[in-house]
């Protein structure tokens, strides 16, 4: 499961040029941000994502795929 995890996060980080970002999704509540992604190929739903900073340094970033796949780094 963390294999699957790692992959699909260098998948997603390896090729950023790939995904643009769906406009309108980007937000902010509290201390989370997220926003969905679209395959710039084929304009479809790629993924979307929320991520979370805490006083520590560590970030919590979730992401869900077309697939059904999540995340959780």
């Amino acid at each position: 499961m963390r294999a699957l995890a790692f992959s699909t996060l260098l998948a997603t980080f390896a090729a950023p040029a790939l995904a643009e970002q769906i406009r309108g999704t980007d937000f902010e509540t509290g201390y989370w941000t997220g926003a969905a992604y679209t395959e710039d190929a084929t304009g479809k739903f790629l993924y979307c994502d929320v991520s979370v900073s805490y006083t520590n340094g560590e970030t919590l970033w979730l992401g869900l795929y077309r697939n059904d796949t999540l995340a959780v780094l």
